[in-house]
């Protein structure tokens, strides 16, 4: 994945050598046997109400996508959708896609919840933009985590072996502050910038020479109505039949209005195993500063659109999953504490 580098500078250096340790550089390829690792039993520390569901049932349990907020207004229809992370790739299992240390252990967010500002960006030589900064509670209704450990094998050596339990309890040791993730999004709300990572980490001087971000994959750019260059207006055209197979809701621009196309749920037909891997709906990517060419990255999929309806994505990530082992998954309900600290959405 890496091309032959002549030149480093110390900080290159150090940036490498701790990225090493993020297992960044060997990337899974294959589903493997099941683990022998006993499944875990949650065990979190009294200071954390939880709610423990089948895997299946994450759009009953989580938060519905949120449609508008005061701040935001009304939320583009992209993103009114509960989202699954496919951190370890194995939705779509093919070399160089997923977090090659296992990710974390991440099963479903909403990305409208949490708080939201608006703020204007002046530009010199355009009108002015909005841009908004997202403050997501992971430790919240609209963000679930593994109960189960994986019986995933991303190296020959290594097995994903990781739960909520784990992620909440580096939470615990850092700091609660540390459940939220900052999204810095455009104005149409396509991508954003992730901060906030790396202080809930072992880790966290990656947020020196790492940056995190979420993008809106250009197929579904054009399915919902933004702009996107020739060449990948032309890739889309044929990608449609395969991302949202439909007679009456094909083309550019045909989903997010009421009607039949509102929804993904509502407007596309089956999707094939082989098409999944070609249908990413978020990319989402680690890059190394000073360094193009390397960047670690997912697929994040739709699972439920905002009525609650499991789209054609739903079935295919949950059957991954619970083939690998994450029969269960959990969000946090409350922080037993007496500090008063809001948890998950805070709507108007």
């Amino acid at each position: 994945m890496i091309a032959a580098i002549q030149q480093f500078s110390i900080v290159h250096v150090m940036s490498l050598a701790l990225v090493a340790s993020f297992c960044l550089f060997q990337l899974p390829s294959a589903f493997s046997e099941k683990s022998q690792f006993p499944e875990k039993l949650l065990d979190l520390p009294e200071e954390w109400s939880y709610k423990l569901y089948n895997s299946q049932d994450v759009l009953q349990n989580m938060d519905s996508p949120y449609e508008s907020n005061a701040e935001v207004g009304d939320f583009p229809p992209h993103l009114q959708y509960t989202f699954g992370f496919d951190q370890t790739g194995i939705v779509h299992p093919q070399e160089k896609v997923g977090m090659t240390s296992g990710g974390d252990p991440e099963f479903a967010g909403v990305l409208t919840s949490g708080t939201w500002t608006k703020k204007t960006k002046k530009r010199f030589f355009s009108n002015p933009a909005d841009e908004y900064l997202q403050k997501f509670n992971r430790c919240g209704s609209g963000w679930s985590l593994f109960a189960d450990n994986m019986a995933y094998q991303f190296s020959k050596k290594r097995w994903v072996d990781k739960t909520g339990n784990s992620f909440l309890d580096m939470i615990s040791k850092n700091g609660y502050d540390t459940c939220e993730l900052h999204f810095e999004w455009n104005q149409d709300l396509t991508s954003a910038k992730i901060t906030n990572y790396f202080e809930s980490t072992p880790t966290p001087m990656g947020k020196s020479f790492m940056s995190l971000s979420i993008e809106l994959a250009p197929y579904w750019r054009w399915k919902f109505g933004f702009e996107i260059s020739k060449k990948e207006e032309k890739e889309a055209k044929l990608m449609d039949g395969k991302c949202c197979p439909s007679d009456s809701c094909r083309g550019k621009a045909t989903l997010g209005e009421d009607g039949p196309c509102e929804t993904i749920s509502m407007a596309c037909g089956e999707i094939l195993d082989d098409d999944v891997n070609q249908c990413p709906f978020f990319v989402r990517k680690n890059k190394i500063a000073g360094i193009k060419k390397i960047a670690n990255y997912y697929y994040v999929y739709p699972l439920g659109d905002k009525y609650g309806n499991p789209t054609p994505y739903f079935k295919h990530f949950i059957e991954a999953y619970v083939d690998n082992n994450v029969k269960h998954i959990f969000h946090v309900v409350k922080r037993n504490s007496d500090i008063d600290i809001p948890i998950g959405n805070e709507e108007m």
